[in-house]
């Protein structure tokens, strides 16, 4: 197992013009990054170069979803998202929401969930793109989702709440007052538990069964912007003081501390090889590996 509080800057990847919002992985092994320059990279992490770049968003790229028959999706604030042909480098479907998208999740069964600056969340099938639009659960902008290994969603917004849906319906079962500032990213950990991370500058991990609080980790100094689970299952979290956090959940001990992006970090992925990438307000997307630095 990799020594998580030894993680070191791996790799450099530049090529966008503005911050990087989101990180996807393809399956053939390429890595997708979307930017606020309305263009998603697409990354050969072998030879660490931008082979593809995709064009016709009109306006920031705020989220991207690989779903099950691995279609890459992206959503973005000109309030579209869009389905793309990855050889040919076009969108073959465009979903017009009017609404600003703000996150997109891809479940295993084929659906992709779109939440919006309105609180609204819009569940699109992957395959034929035909949408069906949930309740205005959420008093504020949706702000991360999660599919859970049980097949209900996870939503959690500005308006500081969690809501558990019911699988197979876009129905809130279950209301969290989960943090005091907004929920900004979700995360599914390897025991089935959801953490949350919140401009409360927290990550609380919460029973998907019960709803209830079962840890806290506490250490950032400033409001949480990304989690993801690495390899071994610990958590790694961003957050706007420009650290990167590495977390044993189990014990909830911080087992790392970085700065090494040098902006706030908005994105984060775990990478099948070990590694996880970082995306930056600077436009540069870093991977990251367990052992000595030796840049």
């Amino acid at each position: 197992m990799a020594d998580p509080s030894n993680w070191c800057i791996d790799r450099t990847l530049k090529n966008h013009a503005r911050a990087v919002n989101a990180l996807a992985l393809l399956p053939d092994g390429r890595l997708a990054s979307g930017s606020d320059d309305e263009t998603i990279r697409l990354w050969d992490l072998e030879t660490e170069e931008a082979v593809k770049i995709l064009r016709g968003h009109e306006g920031s790229v705020a989220a991207l979803a690989v779903t099950s028959e691995g279609t890459l999706a992206s959503g973005s604030y000109d309030g579209t998202v869009r389905l793309w042909n990855l050889h040919s480098g076009f969108g073959y479907r465009i979903v017009r929401e009017q609404l600003t998208m703000r996150v997109l999740a891809a479940s295993g069964g084929g659906a992709l969930a779109c939440g919006s600056y309105s609180g609204v969340i819009t569940v699109i099938n992957g395959g034929t793109g035909a949408g069906r639009l949930g309740p205005r659960a959420h008093k504020a902008w949706v702000t991360a989702l999660a599919w859970l290994p049980d097949g209900r969603l996870a939503s959690g917004s500005r308006d500081n709440s969690i809501i558990f849906w019911e699988a197979g319906h876009i129905s809130p079962a279950v209301t969290i007052a989960a943090h005091k500032g907004c929920v900004a990213a979700l995360a599914v950990l390897p025991d089935g538990r959801l953490a949350s991370g919140s401009h409360d500058q927290t990550i609380r991990l919460w029973s998907t069964d019960t709803g209830e609080l079962t840890g806290t980790l506490a250490g950032h100094e400033a409001r949480i912007l990304a989690l993801a689970v690495l390899p071994d299952g610990q958590l790694a979290s961003s957050a706007a003081d420009r650290s990167l956090r590495v977390w044993n959940v189990g014990t909830g001990a911080c087992t790392a501390i970085h700065q090494g992006q040098g902006s706030d970090i908005h994105a984060l992925l775990a990478l099948p090889d070990g590694r996880f990438a970082s995306g930056g307000a600077d436009g540069t997307v870093l991977l990251w590996r367990s052992g000595p630095n030796e840049l």
